[in-house]
C-alpha cells in the first residue's frame, strides 16, 4: 500500500496492489494463471490488470488491461 502524508498529517491512501494466482474464464473457457496483478492508483485515477497465463508458443507472456479516468 502506497501511503502519502500531508501537511496537516493526513495519512492518504495513494495506490494499491494485489498479488495472486489462480483460474479465470475467457471465452467461457477456464485458463489457468500463473500471476495475477492489479495496480490500483488513486492519486492519478487509473487501473492495471496485468496477467499472465502459462507459457505457450502462441501466446503472450503479459497481458496488460488499463483504465484511466479523465476528469
Amino acid at each position: 500500500m502506497g501511503m502519502l502524508r500531508g501537511v496537516d498529517e493526513h495519512e492518504l491512501i495513494v495506490s494499491l496492489e494485489y498479488h495472486g494466482k489462480g483460474a479465470i474464464q475467457v471465452d467461457g473457457q477456464p485458463c489457468t494463471l500463473t500471476k495475477y496483478r492489479v495496480s490500483t492508483n488513486y492519486q492519478t485515477p487509473g487501473l492495471e490488470v496485468a496477467t499472465s497465463p502459462p507459457r505457450s508458443s502462441a501466446g503472450p507472456t503479459w497481458v496488460i488491461e488499463t483504465v484511466g479516468v479523465r476528469r
